[in-house]
């Protein structure tokens, strides 16, 4: 808890520029001072001790005054009691329950990291505010909710879970609430100051949310400001009942709510109203949209190698820019500039150590916001050697991005550490020629992973053969059809519906060659449309042949490619299930369930004779693969395992011997 900070005198000259600039506003509205849609009261840091009944009888005037307000709703963002205690719930409840209003309330440190005695120190901090939390929501519910009011919608949660980052779970539950309203004005109500969470990942769930308010407790102190960083409005009530030796300054902060304005006020128990500010709504959600195009595509990796990356970022302005990064847990940092101005912008670094970990930021200037920082992220450079990689597959994340982003935070909380790669088996946004598709769809629901590990995509029908497909990737070879290697294994990736691969074509030719020319234990095929299939794109047509000519194809002239030369193992999308099928010494893997809407396969089994395993859940493939094991996982986004295969080289030889002869 911070100490307390007065609020500024104010003259009288500026009360009376408040008041006129209200009075105008609501002139131009048609609106009369004593009428307005609703009003809302934020109420916060009561906590009274034991035995201190100066403060709780403070408690029950300020609810006096709470009701004199007549409000439709009331906030109150935290620290509801001193310690957490049983005895504390029960008398705080029966005080706060006379307020006439239906009250949200969100808990502070004091209600769950606080101990009350000997006994709670002796807990870890984690089982403390275990026990306390239980204790919270049977008093007071929810320690998450959201609720729509006219045109707002305010999302509280508990932020004093990992001050002040938040799990994982929280973070996607705050995202869901705001995707799911439709609301212009959103808010946020939690304890903790604003300042703490800029830079984290929470600041940017909200500012990928476009909120534009953030009502907090803990600082007892009161403040209604625009935040120069963020463009939003930061609402700190002060103290219900501290503090303790100025009667003036505990009280409520309260706001009038017109059509597209927020009038806020702070209350004292004791003492008269003062104005703090008129604050225009709509013009914040517009200044919160520009803002959030000036990194439009937040920063992410491309050409990851020992001693050099680049790394690309969209905004939708002309900004001067440049990328910040340093080894991690040195001192210095150092700059590399934009050499041109593209909206699209692209720095390659050089001259990195191999094998070590470093962090960046891109740090914009703009005209309208000043310097506008993106959120720091870390890499790590692979070595110039090694006997091991670790890589995930996924696909077909188009047109629901939340879904897409469950897969996404599923990853980066099970494998992100320890991933030198991850590809996508296509179909990564629902029209390749939208150009807002692919931040809205792919760029903003991966950009946690992207910005820590190398990703390479192909080709799916939902790309369109898109330019900003080939805009957007640093891919190595001619794009569309490319190799290369990683510790013991060979990957190979192909256009399946824009290019030709029949006989004879040029991509036929070249993975002819590709596979031919590899000598590596294991062999990695990646493509959209898939070879073997039990979802609806395998549909067999009269002749008992699939339906669609591109699987049709492959089965025809890719698979004894596949298994003259020794592939290992086949990755496709296409079809929104995952399904491993194998036919002779090859596994061929669906992975297409990445967050599009998923298929069912239940009508279509027979049409695979080769079909091992099937699921139609939302998914990655996890592979650890060494010189002697080839490992495959397979997870749902709630970490449940839906498959595993372990393979041995030595037996994988022998079966790849015995189908070559």
């Amino acid at each position: 808890m911070t100490p307390f900070r007065k609020i500024r005198n104010h003259t009288c000259l500026s009360v009376c520029i408040i008041v006129l600039v209200f009075s105008n506003l609501l002139s131009a509205a048609g609106e009369s001072p004593a009428t307005y849609p609703f009003r809302i009261v934020q109420m916060s840091d009561t906590q009274p001790p034991p035995g201190d009944e100066k403060l709780w009888q403070r408690t029950a005037e300020a609810v006096e005054l709470v009701n004199s307000l007549k409000p439709d709703i009331v906030i109150f963002p935290g620290d509801i009691t001193h310690s957490g205690t049983e005895n504390e719930h029960k008398r705080i409840k029966d005080i706060l329950s006379k307020i006439e209003a239906p009250v949200y309330f969100v808990p502070g440190n004091h209600d769950t990291i606080w101990p009350a005695d000997d006994v709670e120190r002796s807990l870890s901090s984690e089982e403390m505010r275990q026990t306390k939390l239980e204790l919270y929501r049977n008093y007071f519910g929810s320690d998450y909710w959201s609720l729509e009011h006219g045109n707002f919608l305010f999302v509280g949660f508990d932020s004093t879970e990992n001050r002040p980052n938040l799990s994982l779970q929280r973070r996607q539950w705050i995202k869901g609430a705001f995707l799911n309203s439709d609301k212009p004005y959103k808010f946020v109500v939690t304890h903790y100051p604003h300042p703490e969470i800029q830079g984290t990942d929470l600041d940017n769930v909200l500012t990928s949310a476009g909120v534009i308010g953030y009502l907090h407790g803990h600082n007892h102190t009161i403040q209604a400001y625009e935040d120069a960083n963020t463009g939003r409005f930061v609402f700190s009530s002060g103290s219900a009942t501290l503090p303790y030796d100025d009667d003036y300054y505990y009280g409520v902060m309260y706001f009038d709510v017109y059509k597209d304005s927020l009038v806020c006020f702070w209350q004292p128990v004791h003492g008269n109203v003062r104005p703090l500010g008129v604050f225009d709504l709509k013009e914040a959600v517009s200044a919160v949209a520009r803002r959030k195009k000036v990194l439009d595509v937040a920063p992410y990796l491309q050409q990851l190698e020992p001693t050099e990356v680049t790394i690309k970022w969209q905004t939708q302005i002309l900004p001067q820019a440049q990328v910040v990064f340093r080894k991690q847990g040195d001192a210095k940092w150092t700059n590399k500039a934009l050499e041109f101005e593209p909206l699209l912008h692209e720095v390659k670094i050089n001259g990195l150590a191999p094998e070590t970990k470093y962090e960046f930021y891109v740090d914009v200037a703009t005209s309208e916001f000043g310097q506008v920082k993106s959120q720091g992220a870390t890499f790590k450079t692979p070595p110039t050697q090694s006997d091991s990689v670790t890589f995930a597959v996924y696909g077909d994340t188009r047109t629901f991005p939340l879904d897409h982003e469950k897969v996404i935070s599923a990853m980066v909380e099970n494998a992100a550490d320890k991933l030198d790669l991850w590809i996508h088996t296509g179909d990564l946004l629902d029209n390749g020629l939208d150009f807002e598709g692919w931040s809205r769809e792919f760029f903003a629901p991966a950009r946690e992973l992207l910005a820590r590990v190398p990703l390479y995509p192909v080709l799916g029908n939902h790309e369109n053969d898109s330019i900003h497909y080939f805009n957007f990737f640093n891919l190595p070879g001619n794009e569309r059809w490319y190799s290369f290697d990683r510790g013991p294994v060979h990957f190979t990736f192909l256009d399946s519906y824009f290019s030709s691969f029949l006989p004879g074509s040029t991509q036929y030719q070249w993975l002819e060659n590709d596979l031919a020319n590899s000598a590596l234990n294991w062999k990695i095929v990646v493509l959209h449309s898939p070879v073997f299939t039990s979802g609806p794109h395998g549909k067999l047509n009269d002749q008992g042949v699939p339906a669609e000519s591109e699987i049709a194809q492959m089965q025809m002239h890719i698979i004894p490619l596949l298994e003259k030369h020794g592939v290992t193992m086949v990755f496709s999308g296409h079809d929104h299930i995952y399904e491993r099928s194998q036919k002779e010494s090859v596994y061929y893997i669906v992975a297409g369930g990445g967050g599009a809407p998923l298929y069912d396969t239940t009508s279509n089994e027979k049409q695979n004779p080769y079909s091992q395993v099937v699921y139609n859940k939302h998914h990655y493939c996890l592979v650890e693969a060494t010189a002697s094991e080839f490992n495959l996982s397979v997870y749902d986004v709630k970490g449940e395992v839906l498959d595993k295969l372990n393979l041995n080289s030595a037996e994988s030889v022998k079966s790849k011997q015995a189908i070559t002869k």
